[in-house]
């Protein structure tokens, strides 16, 4: 009997104390917070006293707080930014003291001259490809013609002989790749008909014949794709690999200012002419109107980053950007416009 008695007792002890002391459990690590990507977004534009006077002069919004680029004193335009790691360059024109347009970029508000101002010029697009900088632009070869030109870390290249008018209007590096786009004119003068053309390392290929003014406006690569905004005689369009498509029917004149290519998604911005214009995007070819058409618009640039759509312009008396369609108020002046945007992860 006792020893019965110790096993029940010692049986209670050992079930007491298992109920008492349960296993450890090994603690959860915890899980650091995300945190939340935020963006950069540079936009450049200008404002002033009038078109062409003397005191318009250049902005730069970050995050939309206005920096002026120059002072006013001499008339500018910003025509293109890009941003590489924590450099910011726009490409433009400055006026000199003879009055001739001056081809600039400035590097983070600095200036430097692309030309010596005894002709006009302009820059009208820049790129940043590693430590290279590249300008696409034009300089006037004398009265009747200017010459097609690109920079490269400062140093002219001509894409034209100068027997014609030319203008290259948008650059874009990839890999070992240079193109540029822009417009050539068939004979000595403005007034005669623009063929649309694209440069791959200097070397030219037209994409109209002349039968209609046409002008390549903003290149894009995406791949082994080669995108070009532009537009041919009243209809927008998107070359694709030298296909052209057209983005509008009907009778007003419509242009293809920017290109942008987001996987498998083509961006374009621009314009429906008229008595003000109506500023638009097209996704995939599918226009949509950011403006009503009640006051002067139009769009001149549109860049993607993630699932968010940006595009600068003008309206009324306001430079603007669209984010996703919707609209924000830059700044307010006699002729204020955005004229170019480029937007970075934080």
């Amino acid at each position: 009997m006792r020893i019965l008695h110790y096993l029940i007792l010692s049986t209670f002890l050992f079930l007491g104390c298992t109920r008492n002391n349960p296993t450890p459990t090994t603690p959860t690590t915890p899980t650091t917070p995300t945190t939340p990507t935020t963006k950069n977004v540079f936009v450049v534009g200008y404002d002033g006293m009038g078109f062409g006077a003397a005191s318009t002069f250049i902005i730069i919004w970050k995050n939309g707080v206005a920096t002026n680029l120059t002072s006013g004193t001499n008339e500018a335009f910003p025509n293109s930014i890009h941003v590489s790691g924590t450099d910011f360059y726009v490409a433009g024109w400055e006026r000199g003291s003879n009055l001739t347009k001056v081809a600039k970029i400035w590097k983070n508000g600095v200036a430097t001259n692309l030309t010596n101002g005894s002709n006009d010029a302009s820059a009208n697009s820049v790129f940043v490809s590693g430590t290279n900088v590249y300008v696409a632009g034009e300089e006037r070869s004398n009265a009747t013609q200017t010459v097609a030109k690109i920079w490269k870390n400062g140093v002219a290249t001509n894409l034209t002989n100068g027997s014609k008018y030319a203008y290259a209007k948008s650059v874009f590096v990839s890999g070992a790749d240079v193109y540029v786009a822009g417009v050539e004119y068939s004979g000595g003068g403005n007034g005669i008909t623009g063929v649309a053309k694209i440069w791959k390392n200097g070397v030219a290929t037209d994409l109209t014949n002349g039968s209609n003014d046409a002008s390549a406006n903003s290149v894009f690569v995406s791949g082994t794709d080669v995108y070009v905004a532009g537009e041919e005689g009243s209809f927008a369009k998107i070359w694709k690999n030298g296909v052209a498509t057209n983005l509008n029917y009907g009778t007003n004149t419509y242009k293809a200012k920017s290109v942008f290519v987001s996987g498998t998604d083509v961006y374009v911005a621009g314009v429906q002419g008229g008595s003000l214009g109506i500023a638009k995007i097209w996704k995939n070819g599918v226009d949509t109107n950011l403006t009503n058409g009640t006051e002067l618009a139009r769009a001149n640039s549109v860049f993607v980053l993630g699932t968010d759509v940006y595009v600068v312009g003008k309206e009324g008396n306001f430079a603007k950007i669209w984010k996703n369609g919707v609209a924000t108020a830059l700044s307010s002046g006699a002729i204020p416009e955005a004229t170019s945007i480029f937007v970075t992860n934080n």
